[in-house]
Formats: structure tokens, sequence, C-alpha cells
């Protein structure tokens, strides 16, 4: 594959990693990664490598924001 071919997640406006979603909550990475762990947070994939962020729908943590400031 080409590195012109290849696709970034940043390229994916709906697709976000955890860093990202943690600061949509208000929380840290690591937050996001215990939520996940506990079911309450779905993923849409894993970056590779051992420490690579999970993936997460953009909308999923909007709403699930909403949610938490109500």
């Amino acid at each position: 594959m080409r590195q012109s071919d290849m696709v970034s997640v940043m390229d994916i406006p709906d697709i976000i990693t955890t860093g990202e979603a943690g600061r949509l909550l208000g929380r840290s990475a690591r937050t996001v990664q215990r939520l996940i762990e506990s079911g309450q947070l779905s993923t849409v994939g894993k970056l590779s490598g051992p420490n690579g962020h999970f993936l997460l729908d953009r909308a999923v943590v909007e709403r699930l924001a909403k949610q938490r400031a109500a």
C-alpha cells in the first residue's frame, strides 16, 4: 500500500480516539478506557500496537456527555 493510499483516523471526522472522547466527556483517556471495559461505552475499533487507542463513534460519546450533564 502506498503512503498516499493510507487513511488517517483524523480523516474520518465521526471516529475519535479515547483521548478525544475524554476531552468531550471532561475525563481522562484512562477513564474512557474504564467506561469501555465496563461496557458503558462501545468501540468501533482499535489502533494497532499494544497501547493503541480504542476508536469510538463521536455521536455515541456526545450522547453520553449529554446524559452525564443532565
